[in-house]
């Protein structure tokens, strides 16, 4: 189908540049910037039936409009008396928009939908969200979207509808209709009108799973052609002599899982075939000594290896770590990010390119074009799917060289789904069992910030450090985020409680918009002692390990999902010291409760996904294989059936075998 341009629409230059703020660029962009949430006022509440909080449609007769100093007020009567006569009145509340007050008329009936609110004892909506003297234009499951600056939701509303109109024009039924038929999914182009104004849930459900067809698809249509021109042979690899020194060599035991996972990756490069596999464990399970040994393994036998990873931070630890193990065998390890000097990018060019550096670590920049190895045996990658197109173009370029490829994720994944989402050719290796001498984090709900400060406090005391993590860096003054809880809001909240306290709390603020070179600067003050309380964003949620912090404090944990939640505990239960995570939220929730039942992280993979169900995929724009890998998990069985169609022989006329 061809994906007209924008400018059909004849837009003026402005809304054009307002829509490419948000990468809308075609008309199937817009046609697909779905509403992040819908509201249901498909009934008409009562007034006496309202209650604070409450999404509501209420219908009454306008009785009086008022404007007290810009604050627009219309009131509204129930038309049905009861109690003797008495009409309930409502009230309904506009600050400034004077031009929506103006289409309203005395006596008129009008029907309002929004939330509801209490303004000395009297019901009010303020402001609607939507109003109309016609009872059908707003009683019906109702579409938020986004918003994009400058321009109006009736204007938005009316070029989506404008642009599917255009497109159903135009469109032509493609190999891809043909399977989604096969597969007794909606058409493409109503599934999508669906989404925007679904008629009633049961086709919303409908509609969301043909939407989530294309993603699944795509992924699997371009997972098709990568397998077919992968180089399964490789070259010989037989000794492992300098590995077994170096597990001697530690300072533990590995666990049964971390020595399963190992020989694992060694048998099969002996056997000759190339390793693909995915390395799924909890967070401080020990993932990274299997890299690191992996490593060892393959320059034990004349390769290099390349280690990346999606954060600087990240980057970092990984260099230290590999570093403490595999110096002392006479293996050089290097650190390439966008932090090097160039000085020192061109010495690292150099020597990755004579060989006598063996391990590379860092984030993309190791995948840069000046980085040419000698002799590359293996890429490690930690979180692949946050990584970009252009670094897997070249991941998948080095995998038709038949270079040896491990991913590892702290997201714990059930084997089933993993299989789904990266392929059957993928080797998923679980690593479970966590390192003895580790105890369970204590996770508890905590409904107020003074709480959550008098238990990080006691742990202060104690020669210990915090973390508190919050959603956003500053206060939002958006209604759906008022009670998010900030890093501003906390910072401010937590040095006013400690200052009265004996002991001395000295706290710091890391966000994501600092400088690299001062939040690793805030790092390593953390991981010294010289802080007690790192207050952050989700920042600290990979790439910092400091075993003497034991609470960690998250704030408004409603708005975290489970993994992530999972994550950040991890931040904390990683020495013998009992730990503690606290999940702050104004009321207790199933899924907080989930936390606090259970610390396996597969477990919790497998609620989440059986309370999530295949859910809601809407939303603002997303792009990468983050969307396709969450489509996958809220949409298993359909992702299978895609697969088998795509990876089987097919009946479809046109589809090709795999």
């Amino acid at each position: 189908m061809n994906d007209y341009s924008l400018h059909i629409l004849n837009l003026p230059k402005q809304k054009l540049s307002q829509f490419e703020s948000k990468d809308i660029h075609t008309l199937m962009d817009l046609a697909m910037y779905f509403p992040r949430k819908y509201y249901d006022f498909r009934q008409i509440t009562k007034v006496l039936d309202a209650k604070p909080g409450d999404m509501c449609a209420l219908q009454g007769r306008v009785i009086d409009i008022r404007d007290n100093g810009g604050r627009n007020t219309v009131i509204c009567e129930e038309l049905d008396p009861v109690n003797g006569g008495y009409k309930p009145q409502f009230s309904v509340v506009w600050f400034g928009q004077g031009y929506q007050v103006n289409k309203i008329k005395m006596g008129c009936l009008y029907t309002f939908c929004g939330k509801v609110s209490v303004f000395r004892d009297n019901i009010q909506i303020c402001p609607p969200i939507a109003f109309s003297d016609k009872e059908a234009d707003v009683c019906r499951i109702m579409p938020i979207y986004s918003k994009i600056k400058g321009m109006s939701v009736e204007y938005l509303t009316n070029r989506i509808v404008q642009s599917i109109g255009y497109l159903g024009l135009e469109y032509k039924e493609t190999q891809k209709d043909n399977v989604a038929s096969s597969l007794s999914l909606m058409p493409l182009l109503t599934a999508i009108s669906q989404v925007h104004n679904p008629a009633s849930k049961e086709l919303y459900k409908m509609a969301a799973s043909r939407i989530a067809f294309e993603t699944i698809y795509d992924f699997y249509d371009d997972l098709k052609k990568k397998s077919s021109c992968v180089n399964t042979s490789v070259k010989n690899v037989k000794d492992d002599v300098l590995v077994r020194k170096a597990i001697t060599a530690l300072p533990y035991r590995l666990t049964q899982d971390q020595e399963t996972t190992i020989e694992k990756i060694m048998g099969t490069a002996k056997s000759g075939r190339r390793i693909n596999a995915l390395i799924s464990g909890d967070v401080g399970c020990g993932k990274t000594i299997v890299a690191i040994l992996a490593s060892i393994f393959m320059c034990e036998n004349g390769y290099q290896t390349i280690v990346m990873a999606p954060t600087l931070v990240l980057a970092q630890q990984h260099f230290s770590e590999f570093s403490k193990i595999v110096g002392p065998l006479g293996i050089k390890v290097a650190l390439l990010t966008t932090e090097t000097k160039q000085k020192d990018r061109k010495k690292i060019f150099s020597e990755f390119g004579t060989g006598d550096i063996n391990i590379l670590i860092g984030t993309h920049a190791v995948l840069g074009k000046d980085v040419v190895p000698q002799k590359l045996g293996m890429t490690i990658i930690d979180e692949e799917h946050k990584f970009g197109v252009e670094q897997k173009m070249t991941l998948e370029s080095l995998a038709q060289d038949g270079i040896h490829h491990l991913s590892m994720t702290a997201t714990p994944i059930p084997r089933s789904i993993a299989k789904s989402v990266y392929g059957m050719d993928t080797d998923v290796m679980s690593i479970r069992t966590m390192p003895s001498g580790r105890l369970p984090v204590i996770t508890k709900q905590r409904f107020s910030s003074k709480q959550a400060f008098e238990e990080i406090y006691d742990e202060v005391r104690k020669g210990h450090q915090a973390y508190i993590v919050c959603p956003f860096i500053d206060t939002s003054d958006r209604d759906q985020f008022a009670d998010v809880i900030s890093v501003s809001a906390v910072q401010v909240a937590a040095d006013k409680y400690f200052l009265n306290k004996q002991s001395r709390v000295r706290t710091a603020v890391l966000t994501g918009d600092m400088p690299q070179k001062d939040i690793i600067k805030i790092i390593n003050s953390f991981a010294a002692h010289e802080v007690d309380v790192l207050i952050s964003t989700t920042i600290v949620e990979v790439g910092v390990n400091v075993p003497n912090a034991t609470i960690i404090a998250i704030m408004s944990a409603d708005r975290f999902g489970l993994a992530a939640l999972h994550q950040l505990r991890g931040r904390v239960g990683r020495s013998s010291y009992q730990s503690y995570c606290l999940l702050c939220a104004k009321n207790s929730t199933d899924r907080l409760n989930v936390l606090c039942e259970t610390s396996d992280g597969f477990e919790i993979a497998e609620k989440d996904l059986a309370m999530r169900g295949p859910g809601d995929i809407m939303g603002t724009a997303q792009s990468g294989d983050s969307k396709s890998i969450e489509t996958i998990i809220r949409f298993p069985r359909l992702a299978a059936e895609i697969r088998n169609k795509l990876f089987s022989p097919s009946t479809i006329v046109g589809l090709p075998t795999a």
